[in-house]
């Protein structure tokens, strides 16, 4: 699978609040902590822009948060702009079962994805790479548990990020195909995402140096069980 392509113009203005890292070098669930909506935007768009394989970037959201308007400021208006416009896809979960509903079909697209891909013999096929980012979960999780108090919404967190693990696990060069998570969390929401601005830590780390009685919200759950890094 192709490589990411810098000798491509970035989408916008370079800023030291922009992400500077790859898909490819994600890890499979990275948590960013209150991200910058321009950084967000800028991230998204040159993620697609810059990519030698094609990309798709499902954007699952609670609270209508996706930064369009930074977006449109970046993104120009023409045959680049529409490839990357056409690229993402922007679904509104407003509880747990709404969100597993559209999770299970994004999985159930990208395992189509890869038997296509096992039974192309075109060596020049392009590969994919599926960006999946979770905007608004602890918004969706306390809706859940308005409405259905006594359902483990826990464990149906725990299944959701389980499936989305093993199905990324399993998506590979082999099949041309990747799937990488983002989760965005605000800062009110995750007591352990207060490190210093621009840190990309380990979670394994993080939660060494982490007292273990700090945060219990559900984006401190998520980033303690979830998440493989934490982007500051």
């Amino acid at each position: 699978m192709g490589s990411e392509d810098n000798s491509n113009n970035t989408i916008g203005n370079d800023s030291s609040l922009d992400l500077n890292v790859s898909l490819d070098e994600l890890d499979l669930v990275t948590a960013w902590a209150a991200p910058n909506p321009n950084s967000l935007a800028q991230y998204v768009a040159n993620t697609i822009d810059k990519s030698n394989s094609d990309v798709i970037v499902f954007y699952i959201d609670a609270s209508n948060t996706f930064p369009l308007y930074q977006f449109e400021k970046l993104v120009p208006k023409d045959e680049r702009g529409a490839k990357i416009y056409e690229s993402i896809r922007i679904q509104i979960a407003l509880n747990l079962s709404e969100l597993n509903l559209i999770v299970r079909k994004i999985l159930q697209f990208v395992s189509r994805e890869k038997v296509a891909r096992s039974l192309n013999k075109d060596t020049e096929q392009n590969g994919l790479k599926v960006l999946l980012i979770l905007s608004g979960i602890e918004i969706m999780f306390k809706n859940s548990r308005m409405s259905s108090p006594q359902e483990p919404h826990h464990m149906i967190l725990r299944d959701l990020f389980l499936r989305l693990r093993v199905e990324a696990n399993h998506s590979n060069d082999q099949f041309g195909l990747t799937l990488k998570t983002f989760l965005i969390v605000p800062l009110q929401e995750c007591q352990r995402c207060q490190i210093s601005p621009g840190t990309r830590m380990p979670n394994n780390k993080r939660q060494r140096m982490t007292p273990m009685n700090v945060g219990n919200s559900v984006g401190d759950y998520i980033v303690k069980f979830y998440a493989d890094t934490l982007i500051s």
